[in-house]
């Protein structure tokens, strides 16, 4: 499987990541998430260690909604104060110990301004 790029879109730091709905399909078939593992990774580059690490483990960041259609959504996590353009990837880990990677991108933080609690 050949990861799909999906940018996503520019994020305030700070605020609440807005939900991002998926669904994964191989030659129009869903591909079945049942008992899958779905790790989510936003790094400066790939070698970097991670500034967000969102998981499908107790919807940590990443809710799957229809395990047997390929359904899930990421967000609902406060993003990072930092202020850049950084790339993440999406990992499934299959019941099988299969490992696949169906989509990466840029994943750009706008840096804020206003700071609760600061003068």
């Amino acid at each position: 499987m050949i990861p799909g790029c999906f940018d996503w879109p520019e994020q305030y730091a700070g605020d609440t990541a807005p939900w991002q709905k998926f669904t994964l399909r191989e030659k129009g078939e869903p591909i079945s998430l049942v008992d899958a593992l779905i790790v989510m990774q936003v790094r400066k580059r790939p070698k970097k260690a991670p500034i967000l690490e969102n998981t499908s483990v107790a919807s940590a960041g990443i809710e799957i909604l229809d395990a047997a259609a390929g359904v899930f959504r990421v967000g609902g996590y406060e993003n990072p104060d930092l202020n850049d353009v950084y790339v993440y990837d999406i990992q499934i880990t299959y019941p099988s110990g299969e490992v696949k990677t169906p989509l990466r991108g840029q994943y750009p933080i706008v840096g804020q301004v206003t700071k609760q609690g600061a003068p």
